[in-house]
C-alpha cells in the first residue's frame, strides 16, 4: 500500500458522464438480460469515502442501491455481484489509483480507479477480452 495520500481525492460524490463496452461487460459478467439492456441506459452515481484501510462505495442507479467495503490494505475481501461471489484484494498505488483484482465466481476480474488530468474519476473494469471504461464528474454541491 502506498503511503501517499493521494487515493483520498476519489473521495466524494460521482456521476456517470460517459461508458463503453458496458452491456458486453455485463454480460461477461452473467448479468440478467435486463440489467444488460437496462444498465448502460442510466446514469449512475458513486458516493465514495474512506476510513482506515477501508473504502466505502455506495452505487445509485435509480433502479436500485448496493454498497461495498472495500479493504484496500491488500487483504483478501468479498462481496456479492450478480448472486456470485467476489473475491478480490485491493492495493493502492503511488498515484493514487486502487486496483482491485479478484475472481466473480470462475471469472478474471479487474477493476482500477483513478483520477484523470480533468479532474475525473475514470473506472477501468477488464474481464477477459473486454474493458469496460467509465467516466465520472465530481457532482456540484
Amino acid at each position: 500500500m502506498s503511503d501517499s495520500a493521494e487515493h483520498l481525492k476519489l473521495a466524494g460524490e460521482w456521476q456517470s458522464i460517459s461508458h463503453n463496452n458496458l452491456e458486453l461487460l455485463l454480460q461477461k459478467l452473467g448479468a440478467p438480460f435486463i440489467i444488460r439492456k437496462i444498465g448502460p441506459r442510466v446514469s449512475p452515481s458513486q458516493r465514495i469515502s474512506f476510513e482506515g484501510g477501508k473504502m466505502f462505495i455506495t452505487t445509485e442507479t435509480g433502479i436500485s442501491t448496493k454498497e461495498s467495503t472495500v479493504l484496500i490494505d491488500g487483504t483478501e475481501f468479498s462481496d456479492e455481484m450478480f448472486q456470485k461471489l467476489f473475491v478480490a484484494t485491493a492495493t493502492i498505488n503511488d498515484t493514487g489509483s486502487i486496483r482491485v483484482q479478484g475472481k466473480l465466481g470462475g471469472i478474471d476480474l479487474t477493476v482500477l480507479r483513478e483520477i484523470n488530468d480533468e479532474g475525473q474519476m475514470v473506472l477501468t473494469t477488464n474481464v477477459e477480452d473486454v474493458e469496460c471504461v467509465r467516466i465520472f464528474g465530481r457532482k456540484q454541491l
